[in-house]
């Protein structure tokens, strides 16, 4: 299944939430000076999560 840019996953897990915005901003977006992402409730789409997965100079 694909929704936009990204794909969508049956699990909806941190790592995948994280991979997923990596990519948004890697792959689909590399020369964006600003991305706005609008995200529901749940609860792995937290800025925490990317620093979970990735090292502090990545994940900001």
């Amino acid at each position: 299944m694909r929704s936009g840019l990204l794909n969508n996953s049956i699990q909806r897990t941190k790592v995948d939430f994280a991979h997923q915005m990596k990519a948004l901003v890697d792959i689909h977006r590399p020369d964006a000076e600003l991305i706005r992402v609008v995200l529901d409730n749940l609860n792995t789409h937290h800025p925490a999560t990317l620093y979970e997965n990735f090292s502090p100079e990545e994940a900001n």
